[in-house]
């Protein structure tokens, strides 16, 4: 099957797709609360509009059981969503929270191919080091303004 496509921006590359993976039952599974049937379906289809609304509507808390449940065929697109979201979107607690799990819970499977997994890690590692650099100005400028705001108080 080939595909062609006069847009140079999408990149259409599926996992393991089928005819029951559509956009509309993964959102479907989101509404049902069914979360790592949708992250599974929205990382077979790998379109990042889907993958974005996915990756955002999983509650911080339920994490640590997606991570945990990850299928390793899946951990390097998840890796890659991560750095991904880390640069587009301010939910910073939920892309630590990610990052955490995912390393935790498949710290074998990425040492044991760390070729396959550098690319990954490095975007995340980029990722976090801008974002850090971001957060760390906005508190040095804080810093300064409640040191000059203090004594007139």
């Amino acid at each position: 099957l080939l595909l062609f496509s006069l847009d140079q921006v999408s990149s259409f590359d599926p996992l393991d797709l089928s005819l029951d993976v559509t956009p509309a039952r993964i959102f479907a599974c989101l509404d049902s609360s069914s979360y790592l049937d949708a992250l599974l379906m929205a990382l077979r289809l790998n379109e990042a509009p889907v993958l974005r609304a996915v990756y955002q509507r999983v509650p911080v808390a339920d994490v640590p059981l997606l991570a945990a449940a990850l299928p390793v065929p899946y951990l390097k697109r998840m890796l890659q969503l991560v750095a991904t979201q880390v640069a587009e979107s301010p939910h910073v607690e939920l892309h630590l929270r990610w990052a955490e799990q995912l390393l935790l819970n498949h710290h074998d499977a990425i040492s044991a191919s760390k070729t396959v997994y550098t690319a990954a890690l490095r975007g995340m590692h980029q990722a976090f080091s801008g974002q850090m650099g971001d957060l760390a100005k906005l508190c040095h400028s804080n810093h300064y303004a409640l040191a000059f705001l203090a004594p007139a108080s």
